[in-house]
């Protein structure tokens, strides 16, 4: 009925003798036990945050932190064998709570939280906390054995698809899910080509963010300051550790070129369009989905400078005087255009979503709430209903509405990375995959196909584009992957 009880039943005697307080035996609950309770060492604080952190693993997946058939190999678990990182990320847990859960129960007291203070800090701070890094060669496809996502922290249960269900529809997690109510492909398309939709209120914001404008820093700082929330997000992203690691900023202006001009005067519009919206009851409350687009716009848009050399990460902007050859300036022009599309592909990449849900409401709860159960990917479970799946929804509704052809190949082609379209699919295909594995927002698919993003051709093609620095599998993961977790979430 949600709500959590705390009981104790202790451990006073052993079933069915007396204990004898002077006896050097070790007592304990075995799948709590700390390495040092075990070799019967000096216990402290430190071992108690062992026995809570095993405490909370079961609670949180359903499982002991070690699956073993007898006690004695229990036992030997807690001293020898490793966290179980693939088990923890399987069972849904967000990369932060892991990093938290891993460090309560390191074997040596010296590597866990000292104090209550240190662990309370940490859980306070628990969705920032960095990535744990796992080094796997499982390459078993995701249908065989399907890597699930976490569920992020903040977006409510299962049952409600991670708080994309409205609040005057909660009821609808209480029914069963529709079956034998399916659309024709033709009759999507038609619905998408003729005007009427709620979705299309979306175009014009859209074009405008398609614009090579920029706003006078005066004029910015102004729009930004009479908005909370956007002044609120551009401010945290610019003090974030993925944005500026060294760099003290102090005023608003300061975020505002730390985040650079371009960027927030697209956040600033994309906030203005999601508002407004917003404003017409649905079915949907779609803030985690846009949560999930800002946080791909963002990290495609700092990817993209990576490309272009200005910037790196933990050392932010940079400033760099490129050769004058005719192939640089060739590779820059490239590179400068695809910027002015970018954050529209990312903001669009998944619009079928939106597209299908309106088309028909309670039939695409139904699906994305069989995807979560069956673990299977969106798109498979859209076909059995529409015959097609929002990609190529998406990429209808953009073609209707005569938008770039790289935001309709970003839309076509992003949950794959062995097809290289061009820059813009390209980015937009990385920068979903890091955020739908971090578990920021909801993307949709709750299974993801490839978590080695660095090693797939779509990568290899856009590092190519950099000519100042190698930027290899092992740097990516080490100096980028890291500071993912120090982005902000968006919120209107």
């Amino acid at each position: 009925n949600g709500v959590i009880l705390l009981t104790d039943f202790g451990l006073a005697r052993v079933l069915g003798s007396a204990v004898d307080e002077d006896s050097e035996d070790c007592f304990g609950t075995p799948a709590y036990m700390c390495p040092e309770q075990i070799m019967r060492q000096v216990t402290d604080q430190r071992s108690d945050i062992y026995s809570l952190g095993a405490s909370l693993y079961h609670m949180m997946t359903c499982e002991f932190l070690f699956l073993t058939d007898t006690i004695a190999e229990l036992i030997r678990a807690h001293l020898d064998e490793a966290f179980p990182y693939k088990r923890a990320e399987n069972s849904g847990l967000p990369p932060g709570w892991i990093h938290l859960l891993e460090k309560m129960t390191r074997k040596k007291p010296e590597e866990r939280y000292q104090t209550y203070v240190e662990l309370r800090e940490a859980l306070d701070n628990v969705d920032r906390l960095a990535p744990v890094q796992i080094n796997t060669t499982d390459d078993t496809s995701v249908l065989d054995n399907p890597d699930r996502l976490p569920i992020p922290t903040q977006a409510g249960s299962r049952e409600n698809i991670h708080g994309l269900l409205g609040d005057r529809y909660a009821s609808w997690s209480q029914t069963g899910l529709e079956d034998g109510i399916s659309r024709s492909k033709d009759e999507v398309m038609d619905k998408i080509s003729k005007p009427g939709m709620q979705v299309n209120e979306l175009v014009p914001a859209l074009r405008e963010l398609n614009q090579d404008d920029v706003l006078e820093m005066s004029d910015l700082a102004s729009a930004v300051a009479m908005i909370p929330e956007v002044d609120e997000f551009i401010s945290a992203l610019a003090r974030s550790e993925f944005v500026s690691c060294s760099t003290v900023i102090e005023t608003r202006r300061q975020a505002i070129r730390q985040v650079s001009l371009e960027l927030s005067r697209k956040i600033l519009l994309t906030h203005m369009m999601i508002k407004e919206f917003s404003k017409k009851e649905k079915e949907f409350s779609w803030q985690p989905y846009w949560q999930y687009c800002i946080a791909t716009g963002v990290i495609a848009h700092f990817i993209h400078k990576m490309l272009m050399s200005e910037y790196l990460p933990g050392k932010g902007n940079i400033e760099t005087k490129s050769k004058r050859t005719i192939t640089g300036a060739l590779r820059r022009h490239s590179l400068n255009k695809a910027d002015i599309i970018l954050f529209s592909a990312a903001l669009t990449h998944g619009i079928g979503k939106l597209i299908l849900a309106e088309i028909a409401a309670y039939p695409y709860y139904s699906v994305l709430s069989k995807a979560i159960e069956n673990q299977d990917l969106l798109s498979n479970e859209e076909q059995k209903v529409f015959s097609c799946d929002h990609h190529e929804a998406g990429e209808k509704w953009l073609q209707v509405h005569r938008f770039d052809s790289q935001m309709r190949q970003a839309a076509t082609n992003y949950n794959s990375l062995e097809t290289y379209d061009g820059i813009v699919p390209g980015l937009v295909a990385v920068a979903s995959h890091v955020v739908r594995i971090y578990g920021i927002g909801y993307g949709g698919d709750p299974v993801i196909q490839t978590r080695d993003i660095w090693n797939t051709p779509v990568w290899e093609n856009l590092a190519a584009q950099c000519k100042t620095i190698e930027l290899t599998p092992d740097y990516m993961e080490q100096e980028l992957i890291p500071l993912v977790g120090t982005i902000p979430t968006y919120q209107y």
